[in-house]
């Protein structure tokens, strides 16, 4: 720490390094409302993305009431990010991914998806259905919650740690649904759609020498070695979460209509969405978390119409 102080005299009288509370209180006052004092160039304090979209839809006529339609989509995604989260001129909760990736530092997302669907009517068009599939994978490489283990690690162990995340998931899925128009008034629908996830998350972490000013000025390595990071190494990977849940979406409804003013109807419904991990958590043990799922069952009704002149709703439920 006396070291840091040599080498930055200019920082010397900032609250909590020397005790000039009264000398920082002053440089913020000679800056003006709505200015903060701190070390980082406004160049770098920065939120940019650059995203690529390609989608891609074709529907084919087969005849006999059936249309075949295929969906296809990618997606690629670039961030570059700088903040200062400490707002002082001390150097200590700073990060910098200035530039666009590819680099080391960036986010990077990649995803593409596949859809095929079947619909069609029957029954003289009582009858709506639909059946499908659906392939979606998903490339990340985003940088993890790191921030204090930069600054005051390398204050006061000589050390910088930085850890980047690789995510790689997958999604499969069959679906259908149909709806019949029992009578003129009577509509059932029911629906079902089972998913199949996968998730594999490998956390890799490298510790850069760092000077007396905090900043990182030597060759990145692996934790607890002096073997030059990469993401070949045993020695650099960290945590390894790999998740395979599935499970299914489904729905159930009945309408019944009256008349083309009123509606009552009944319905169920379960959801589901895959666990993941977090790469922003500190503690490890809070890194992954599991599949979620919801049930639930409605009953309402709804009137449309004109009241004194003025089209309304009402919906109770």
């Amino acid at each position: 720490f006396d070291n840091f102080l040599a080498n930055n005299p200019d920082l010397a009288s900032i609250p909590g390094v020397s005790g000039g509370l009264q000398s920082y209180l002053a440089t913020i006052a000679a800056l003006g409302p709505r200015q903060v004092y701190y070390n980082t160039p406004s160049s770098l304090l920065i939120y940019k993305n650059r995203v690529q979209n390609f989608v891609n839809k074709m529907e084919f006529d087969l005849g006999s009431n059936i249309d075949l339609k295929y969906v296809f989509g990618y997606q690629r995604m670039y961030v570059a990010l700088g903040y200062e989260a400490d707002a002082s001129p001390l150097p200590i909760l700073d990060m910098y991914q200035p530039t666009f990736a590819p680099t080391g530092r960036a986010s990077q997302k990649k995803q593409m998806s596949h859809e095929v669907q079947l619909s069609g009517t029957a029954f003289g068009d009582a009858l709506e259905w639909l059946v499908g599939g659906y392939y979606e994978e998903r490339k990340d490489v985003v940088p993890g919650n790191t921030l204090f283990g930069k600054a005051f690690g390398g204050y006061f162990t000589g050390n910088a740690t930085s850890v980047m995340n690789d995510i790689d998931t997958s999604s499969r899925a069959l679906f259908t649904q149909a709806t019949l128009n029992v009578t003129d008034k009577i509509r059932v629908t029911g629906g079902l759609r089972y998913t199949w996830d996968r998730i594999r998350a490998q956390s890799f972490t490298s510790v850069t020498p760092t000077g007396p000013d905090g900043q990182t000025n030597g060759i990145s390595v692996c934790p607890g070695t002096t073997t030059p990071f990469s993401v070949d190494e045993a020695a650099c990977r960290g945590v390894l979460t790999k998740q395979r849940p599935n499970d299914a979406n489904w729905t159930a409804s009945v309408d019944y209509r009256p008349n083309n003013s009123l509606l009552f109807y009944a319905s169920a419904k379960h959801g589901y969405r895959p666990g993941g991990v977090s790469t922003t958590v500190v503690v490890p043990a809070l890194r992954e978390y599991g599949p979620e799922s919801i049930t639930e069952f409605e009953l309402g009704a709804k009137l449309s119409g004109d009241i004194g002149g003025v089209r309304g709703r009402i919906a109770l439920a």
